[in-house]
C-alpha cells in the first residue's frame, strides 16, 4: 500500500503552527481485516455477469467473522449491491432497500442511494425511483429525473414551482430536457420564462444555450436578444455596426458586455473606440463609467499606463474591493503613490486591514514622504507572522521573529477522536487509498466536533499522513458539511 506524501509546502506550514509532538493515541489495529476487506472490494468490482454464483455473492454469510465486523464492512455491501444493479436488479433493490433504513444517512449510503437512483433511471422504474429519491443531497441530474417520475407516474400536482426552479439553473443537463419539453407543453413553462432563462444564459457567457432558448421565442423577444448573443460572440464586428448605426437601439446591458468582452480580447481596439462610443452613443460621463471599468481592468492586468486614464474617468460607485485593487496597482505601476493611497483608503475595511494592503499603504506614505505614518504602519505590520510582515520588518531593519502558537496536544481528546466511528472509517478508508470516501467521512465527522475537538482533529490527521488536509483544517475556516 502506497504512502500518502508530505508535501514540502505542507510539512512547511505544520512545523510553523509549532505543533509539539507527543505520542500518538493508540488505535485499534484492523490490518488483518484491511486485507480482506481489499481482496474482497476487488473481487466485488470484477463483472460478474447474471450467474447464480454472483447473485449468491450478495450474500454475506460466507464472509469471514473478521471481515464483517471491520469499519469498512457497510463499503463492501454497498459495492456487491452496485455492482448487483445490472446483473440482479430485483435482488439489488431489495438489499439496497435493508441497507439505506441503517445506513441511509452515512456518507456510505447516500453514495448507495444516488448509485441505486441512477440504475432506477437507466430501467425507467419511475414509481421505485420516487420512493428512493431525496432531494437533499441530490445531484441537479437526478432532480430532473425526479420531475420526469413525478409527470411519467403522473403525479404532476405542485410539480410547477419545483420545474421552474430548476429551469432557471442555466447549466444545461440532458436529464432535464423531458421534464422540460412537459413544461412547455403544458404551460408552466412559459415564454416569459423562456426569455428570462436566455438573459441568465447570456448574463454568464452561454450564447449556445440562449440561442436555442431565443429560438423559441416571438421575434420581437428574439431580436435584442439575438443582438446580445452576437455582440458576445463577434464582439467587434457588433460593436463596429453599432458605431456605425447611432440609431440602432441596444439594451444597455448587451452593449455592456459586449464592450466587455471586446476589451479583454484585445484592449487596444477598445481604446481606439472609446471616443466614439461616447459619441455615437451619447453617453453621459455616469453612464459611459461602467465602460470605461471595462477598458481599464483589461489594461491593468498587462500593466499598460492607459489604465490610470481610464480609471480616472469611473465613477466612485462602480469602484468596488476588486476594481480598486487593480486601480492601486496601476498606480504603482505608474509611480502614482498619492492615488495608491487613495484607492486603499477607500476600500472596505475587511480588504483594507489585510497584510497586503496594509503594506502598500506604509509603502505609499514612504513614497510621498510621510515617514512617520510609513513607519507607524511598518511597525505595526513586523509583529505579524505573513509574507507583508517580513517585508515590512526588512524595511525597518530589524530581524522577523516569528511568534508560533503551540498546540498542546490532549492525547485523552485524541484516544476519543480516534474512537469515533466516522473518523474510524476515515483512516480506514485512507489506508485504503480511497481518498475521496475518506474526506466525506471526515466530513460527516467534522462538523459535529466542538471548537477544542477540532483543534486535536488537526494533529490525529498529521499522524495519519494527511499532511494536506491537515494544513487545510489548521488554516481555514470550518469545513463546510457536504455529506448531509
Amino acid at each position: 500500500m502506497k504512502s500518502v506524501r508530505v508535501r514540502p509546502a505542507a510539512l512547511a506550514a505544520l512545523l510553523f503552527l509549532g505543533w509539539r509532538v507527543a505520542p500518538a493515541a493508540q488505535v485499534a489495529d484492523y490490518s488483518a481485516a484491511r486485507l480482506l476487506f481489499q481482496q474482497a472490494m476487488a473481487q466485488a468490482a470484477r463483472p460478474a455477469g447474471g450467474t447464480v454464483a454472483a447473485t449468491e455473492s450478495l450474500a454475506d454469510e460466507a464472509d469471514d467473522p473478521l471481515l464483517r465486523g471491520y469499519p469498512l464492512y457497510p463499503y463492501l455491501q454497498a459495492e456487491r449491491i452496485r455492482q448487483a444493479f445490472s446483473y440482479d436488479p430485483a435482488a439489488a433493490d431489495r438489499r439496497a432497500t435493508g441497507f439505506l433504513i441503517t445506513y441511509g444517512l452515512l456518507p456510505v449510503g447516500i453514495q448507495l442511494r444516488r448509485s441505486w437512483l441512477e440504475s432506477l433511471a437507466q430501467r425507467n422504474d419511475w414509481e421505485v425511483f420516487l420512493t428512493v429519491f431525496r432531494d437533499a443531497g441530490a445531484t441537479d441530474a437526478l432532480r430532473c429525473q425526479a420531475l420526469n417520475a413525478r409527470v411519467v407516474t403522473g403525479q404532476t400536482a405542485q410539480l410547477g414551482p419545483l420545474l421552474v426552479r430548476q429551469w432557471l439553473i442555466t447549466r444545461e443537463i440532458p436529464e432535464c430536457d423531458a421534464p422540460y419539453a412537459w413544461g412547455a407543453d403544458h404551460g408552466i413553462i412559459t415564454t416569459d420564462l423562456f426569455e428570462r432563462r436566455a438573459r441568465l444564459a447570456l448574463q454568464i457567457g452561454n450564447t449556445g444555450l440562449a440561442r436555442r432558448l431565443i429560438a423559441r421565442l416571438p421575434a420581437d423577444q428574439a431580436a435584442p436578444l439575438l443582438q446580445w448573443a452576437a455582440l458576445l460572440d463577434t464582439p467587434q464586428r457588433s460593436v463596429d455596426a453599432l458605431l456605425a448605426a447611432p440609431g440602432t437601439p441596444v439594451l444597455a446591458e448587451a452593449l455592456l458586455a459586449g464592450w466587455s468582452r471586446l476589451a479583454r480580447q484585445n484592449p487596444d481596439d477598445a481604446v481606439d473606440r472609446y471616443a466614439q462610443l461616447l459619441r455615437t452613443r451619447n453617453l453621459s460621463s455616469d453612464m459611459a463609467s461602467p465602460f470605461a471599468l471595462a477598458t481599464a481592468l483589461p489594461l491593468a492586468w498587462r500593466r499598460d499606463a492607459r489604465a490610470e486614464d481610464f480609471f480616472a474617468r469611473v465613477s466612485t460607485h462602480e469602484l468596488d474591493d476588486s476594481a480598486l485593487e487593480w486601480r492601486a496597482r496601476a498606480a504603482m505601476w505608474a509611480a502614482n503613490w498619492p492615488l495608491v493611497s487613495q484607492s486603499i483608503a477607500v476600500m472596505s475595511e475587511t480588504n483594507r486591514q489585510t497584510a497586503r494592503w496594509r503594506y502598500w499603504a506604509a509603502r505609499a506614505a514612504d513614497q510621498v514622504g510621510d515617514t512617520v505614518q510609513s513607519h507607524r504602519l511598518f511597525a505595526a505590520l513586523a509583529p505579524d507572522d505573513n509574507y507583508y510582515s517580513g517585508l515590512a520588518a526588512a524595511r525597518l531593519g530589524v530581524f522577523v521573529v516569528p511568534h508560533p502558537q503551540p498546540l498542546e496536544r490532549d492525547s485523552a481528546a485524541q484516544a476519543r477522536l480516534q474512537q469515533i466511528p466516522a473518523l474510524v472509517r476515515a483512516h480506514e478508508l485512507l489506508l485504503c487509498e480511497l481518498r475521496g470516501q475518506a474526506l466525506a467521512e471526515w466530513q460527516f465527522a467534522f462538523d459535529d466536533l466542538t471548537p477544542a475537538e477540532r483543534q486535536q482533529a488537526v494533529p490525529v490527521a498529521v499522524d495519519w499522513g494527511w499532511y494536506d488536509l491537515a494544513v487545510t483544517v489548521a488554516t481555514s475556516p470550518p469545513m463546510p458539511h457536504s455529506c448531509r
